[in-house]
């Protein structure tokens, strides 16, 4: 029983001892969790404090001093003053900012060779300063430069007197935003293989400074980026200047009074240029395309510049809906382009309202030139088509000069031009029909051109049954069978204005005098008619005969009673 018993008590004690040491390990890692825990949740609270921090830089204090120990997220606020350092900023969402506005905070580069804010960090923001003396052209030196970044706000700065005003180079998905970037050396605002940004409501002006290769915006390799209401202007040489940069988009800014206003050049493709204000860039064009294809240039107002809209080797460019008034040459110049679309746009009182400039396979379609020199105005120029245009109160409305052949005009007006509606000059084989001639002087043609097509069947530009030539105000034949075409005094020649042939199948107005078998043109065909001719049974009239002698052949007799006969009761008019 002893033996039992101390058995008994030497397995209790060893159970008691195993669950000891099981206690006592379960506490150990207890206490090594909850260190890990007080770890981590230390670091994290000490981050979240760190994204909140509000830094202040004093006058006499280094903003880059205090930029060096911010954290991601931190804001640093500078106080009103003038600093003078170069920063560079390398702390990702960063927002960096002035106290007061720029017009109270300023920022001068110490050394001039380098900017006065670089940033080399995403998500920056830039807001309210001053920045100047950046002047250094070997270095390229700006007053904001976002160097290889993304994501950044630079917003309500003045970026002046440096040799670029701001530089994004190989930068993507910034804003710029309310910044002006005015009288610096180089370029206002620069974008340099930089994609995706906005630019918005900045001033880019002034930037020359004696430097003749200065520009308000300049982008060099950049695409798809967005130019929204931004003023260009007192630019030294253009206002927005795009090279070998495609599918940007610029709208409603205003850029005047430098020598080009809006350039693209070396491949600049896909671009959209709309509703811009374009004026008094009176050196150069008001809109510049060399080299460019594909771009669409629509609904921009362009005055007093040199020229309004110049393509110059360029192709497959669509020119539509824009104004252009009061250039100094041209309001739109196609030189040495092909397939490129001009529609709807209004040239009014330039020395040329459209020049097609040794330039084929155009079309231009549905344009108003009104009070130019020249409305329209072919030179060298083949195989283009004109349709629906209308020139009017120009000294010529449409002409065509030295072997402009091959051309096709239908459905154009020309009318109350001073000297002449149409005029070719050393142009042959050109197709001319269905077009609305209404002026002193209709035509002068010294080529070999056609006038007309054969009789189709389709409604012509006054209104008539069919296409056959075109309307003259100054045809004085005869309609003798009602089908809308004249049928004598043809061809139709100007007076003699047109050398070779002449139009074979003029237009006449419905209204009319009606056909030579309503004789006494009451406008109904009945025995009033047949009494007439009846009295003059067998006459023998010459030229101009009356109308009793319908088919004017100078016998009246059963041919005439013959066509009386087949428009018996027809209503004439």
């Amino acid at each position: 029983r002893i033996t039992l018993v101390y058995r008994t008590r030497g397995l209790a004690g060893a159970a008691v001892g195993g669950e000891t040491m099981r206690s006592e390990r379960n506490r150990i890692w207890v206490g090594l969790l909850f260190a890990v825990l007080l770890t981590v949740l230390t670091f994290v609270s000490g981050g979240c404090v760190s994204a909140a921090t509000t830094r202040y830089v004093n006058l006499g204090d280094s903003i880059q001093d205090v930029v060096d120990v911010a954290d991601h997220g931190d804001t640093v606020i500078v106080r009103d003053g003038t600093f003078t350092e170069n920063v560079v900023v390398n702390v990702a969402n960063l927002t960096l900012r002035s106290e007061n506005g720029s017009a109270s905070t300023t920022v001068f580069a110490a050394v001039n060779t380098s900017d006065v804010f670089r940033v080399t960090a995403n998500s920056v923001t830039i807001t309210g300063f001053t920045v100047r003396n950046a002047t250094d052209s070997a270095s390229s030196a700006s007053g904001i430069h976002l160097h290889v970044v993304q994501h950044c706000s630079v917003s309500d700065n003045n970026a002046s007197g440096n040799y670029n005003g701001i530089y994004l180079y190989s930068s993507s998905n910034n804003t710029l935003m309310g910044n002006i970037a005015n009288s610096n050396y180089h370029c206002g605002i620069r974008l340099d293989s930089s994609s995706n940004n906005t630019l918005t409501n900045n001033s880019a002006s002034n930037n020359s400074c004696g430097s003749w290769y200065s520009y308000g915006i300049y982008l060099e390799s950049s695409s798809n980026n967005n130019l929204t209401g931004n003023i260009a202007s007192n630019n030294s040489v253009i206002g927005v200047h795009l090279i070998s940069s495609s599918s940007n988009n610029l709208n409603s800014n205003r850029i005047y009074n430098n020598k080009y206003g809006i350039s693209l050049g070396d491949s600049s493709n896909n671009n959209t240029i709309y509703d811009n204000d374009v004026s008094n860039n009176s050196f150069g064009s008001g809109i510049y395309l060399h080299s460019s294809s594909n771009n669409e240039v629509v609904a921009n107002n362009l005055h007093y510049n040199g020229d309004g809209i110049l393509i110059d080797y360029s192709d497959n460019n669509n020119i539509t809906g824009n104004t252009a008034c009061n250039c100094t040459n041209a309001a739109i110049i196609l030189r040495f382009s092909s397939k490129n679309t001009l529609s709807r746009n209004t040239v009014l009182g330039n020395p040329c309202g459209v020049f097609i400039s040794v330039s084929s396979n155009n079309s231009l379609t549905s344009n108003t030139a009104s009070n130019n020199n020249r409305g329209i105005y072919l030179y060298s120029s083949s195989n283009n088509i004109l349709t629906k245009n209308t020139a009017s109160n120009n000294y010529y409305g449409i002409d065509l000069y030295s072997s402009s052949n091959n051309n096709t005009l239908m459905g154009n007006t020309a009318n109350s031009n001073n000297y002449c509606g149409i005029h070719l000059r050393n142009s042959s084989t050109n197709l001319i029909y269905n077009n609305y001639f209404d002026n002193t002087n209709n035509a002068q043609d010294d080529g070999n051109n056609i006038w007309n097509i054969s009789k189709t069947a389709g409604t012509n530009i006054i209104n008539g049954s069919y296409l056959g030539g075109n309307y003259w105000s100054d045809y004085t034949g005869k309609d003798t069978n009602g089908d809308g075409l004249g049928d004598t005094s043809v061809p139709y020649n100007s007076s003699g204005y047109i050398i070779n042939g002449g139009d074979w199948l003029p237009l006449v107005k419905a209204g009319a005098p009606p056909g030579r078998w309503d004789i006494n043109e009451d406008c109904t065909v009945n025995f009033i008619d047949l009494a007439i001719l009846s009295a003059h049974w067998l006459e023998t009239p010459t030229a101009p005969y009356p109308r009793y002698d319908i088919n004017e052949d100078g016998v009246v007799n059963f041919i005439d009673l013959t066509i009386l006969s087949a428009h018996w009761l027809e209503t004439t008019c």
